[in-house]
């Protein structure tokens, strides 16, 4: 089955994935702080733009291998590369003047506070 699938995914055949792409992201609450979580292999610092504003985070990268990798003939080209946007919105607004940004091991890490307490309300349950 494989061999009668991967023709039909030949990178001749699609688009170059050194296009843009997003990268996942994950986002979660501890510590009264929302952390958001970029998987960015092959990028350096240098490479990432984070911007924030409101209940919003861009992230923005750019990144490419050298030119004489494209003389390389690829039989299989699936590590994403190139520029990506990727804006993620939070559930509340943050402090901009509190966010730590963090690149390791390919993970972008950043740390957001928000402009007001992230509040839990204990909700009972019926039945």
């Amino acid at each position: 089955m494989r061999q009668m699938m991967d023709p039909m995914f030949d990178t001749k055949l699609l688009p170059e994935f050194g296009t843009e792409f997003e990268p996942a992201v994950n986002l979660y609450e501890s510590d009264g702080a929302y952390t958001l979580e970029c998987a960015v292999p092959g990028y350096s610092k240098d490479d990432i733009k984070v911007d924030a504003r409101a209940d919003r985070v861009t992230i923005a990268g750019s990144y490419s291998h050298e030119k004489s990798n494209r003389r390389n003939h690829y039989h299989r080209m699936e590590i994403r590369q190139g520029s990506f946007v990727r804006t993620v919105v939070l559930p509340q607004e943050i402090d901009t003047e509190r966010i730590a940004a963090k690149l390791e091991n390919g993970l972008l890490t950043i740390r957001l506070r928000p402009t007001k307490a992230i509040e839990s309300k204990s909700v009972p349950v019926t039945g």
